[in-house]
């Protein structure tokens, strides 16, 4: 018995970053459904960091990346549909109501369309665009100028979910690269 815990004692960095790879993968399809899962595998290095082997299996260089790549995801995702709503010629109002229109049916669609993954993507993007919709009528615009705003609005959405996502699989592979290379 002895044995088995001076192994596990000897080789517990490596089951450690075995144990955040798999961790790591689930907060991964966190982020894909929508859910802050990129945040969650900064924290999980982060603890590796505090509470792990001695030497920190993660720099403070490397933390620090890993969370600045969390933070402009965010920041890409959360201003996307605005930004593609202001490409498509909509008013500041139009890419506003995208915002949140965004938000919510990112919410709503994860519940009211039973399809994981599918379901909050649509609904963020029919949200971006309905909001965006609804915000250029407000300000007396036509309907096709609406439309065109709340398409740009719903694409920007689109590509800015993909980017997160693009980003939580960057998170992923360098914590998984930095948790076994020195």
């Amino acid at each position: 018995m002895d044995t088995i815990f001076t192994f596990l004692s000897e080789h517990q960095a490596f089951f450690l970053g075995i144990g955040l790879l798999i961790v790591n993968l689930l907060f991964l399809v966190a982020t894909v459904l929508q859910l802050p899962g990129n945040w969650l595998m900064v924290l999980a290095a982060g603890g590796l960091v505090l509470w792990g082997p001695e030497p920190a299996m993660f720099s403070p260089w490397t933390l620090g990346a890993l969370a600045l790549i969390a933070l402009l995801a965010e920041i890409i995702e959360f201003a996307s549909g605005s930004a593609g709503s202001r490409i498509s010629g909509g008013t500041r109002t139009g890419a506003f109501w995208a915002l949140g229109g965004g938000f919510a049916g990112g919410v709503l669609g994860t519940f009211f369309i039973p399809i994981p993954i599918v379901g909050s993507i649509l609904g963020a993007c029919a949200g971006a665009f309905l909001g965006a919709l609804l915000g250029e009528r407000n300000t007396g615009r036509s309907m096709k100028e609406s439309i065109r705003s709340g398409g740009g609005a719903a694409a920007g959405r689109f590509f800015g979910i993909i980017g997160k996502i693009g980003s939580g699989i960057l998170i992923w592979f360098i914590a998984a690269v930095a948790a076994f290379v020195p």
